[in-house]
Parts: C-alpha cells; structure tokens; sequence
C-alpha cells in the first residue's frame, strides 16, 4: 500500500508543477463546404489573470469529409492588445507531410496545432485575435474549426 500511495503522491505533485496557464483556449467554426477569405474569425480576450510571457498557439481541425484542394494553410493572424502589444504575421500550416498523406491526429477530423509566437503582457490586458486564410481560393472547402490557445509560461 505504501508504493502506491507515494506514487499517488508524487504524480500529483508533479501534475500541481505545471506552472503553465491557459489564459484563453477557443475555437470558432467554419463552414466546412467553404471558409469564404472575408470570413474573419475573432477571438477576444477579455482580461489576463497575470503579467507574464505568454505563448500563443493557432489551432485548426479539417474534415476527411472534403479532399483538399491543398497541403499548406496560410493564415494571416493579428493579435491587438488595448495600450500594449500589436502582432501581425502570416504563418503557412502544413496538413500533409512530403508524401501528401495528413499529417494531423484523428480520424474522420484532423487537429492540427501550430505555435505562433510569444508576447509580454500585462495583468488585466485585453484585447482581441483575428485569423483569416489568405489562399488564392476564396472559398476553402474542408476546415471545420480553427481556435486559439494563449497559455502564460
């Protein structure tokens, strides 16, 4: 009994360790027939809970549903924060490796997770992050979601 409870004991420590936190962790839904490029997706972040180096991540779920009429997502992501930060860049998101097989994890949906960058930022900022494809395609046929992930380091 003594084993397992010190094994008990020591995940649970290392688990209260992470010293990681999701400040802001969402997703918007996109029309899986077609995410027209004038779609913007926003997310808004409404207050911090701390000062710190925050890492911000984009993620996207496609739909086996749909062949692809492409193997990288351009992104165009800009991340404005009241008084502080202002972010803009394209990020290019790779769906299939060398081979064109998919190279996100799932089944009948694909996630795919993309790091972005990191920022320093405030106690009780806010702000907002727009995402939009910016394919020669207008309309995009096969990405169901697309979210955030903002987490404190």
């Amino acid at each position: 009994m003594r084993p397992f409870a010190f094994a008990l004991l020591l995940s649970l420590l290392l688990v209260a360790c992470n010293r990681h936190h999701v400040a802001k962790f969402s997703y918007r839904s996109t029309p899986v027939d077609g995410w027209e490029s004038a779609d913007t997706l926003i997310f808004p972040i409404d207050s911090l809970p701390a000062d710190g180096r925050y890492a911000l991540t984009i993620g996207v779920r496609t739909s086996s549903a749909y062949p692809y009429p492409f193997r990288t997502l351009a992104l165009s992501i800009e991340a404005r924060f009241l008084s502080q930060a202002r972010y803009a860049d394209t990020i290019y998101c790779s769906l299939t490796d060398h081979e064109g097989d998919v190279s996100g994890k799932g089944v009948s949906v694909y996630q795919y997770s993309f790091p972005v960058d990191t920022f320093q930022l405030h106690r009780g900022a806010r702000g907002t992050i727009t995402i939009h494809h910016i394919m020669r395609r207008n309309l995009l046929p096969g990405v169901s979601d697309v979210g955030i992930r903002l987490e404190r380091l």
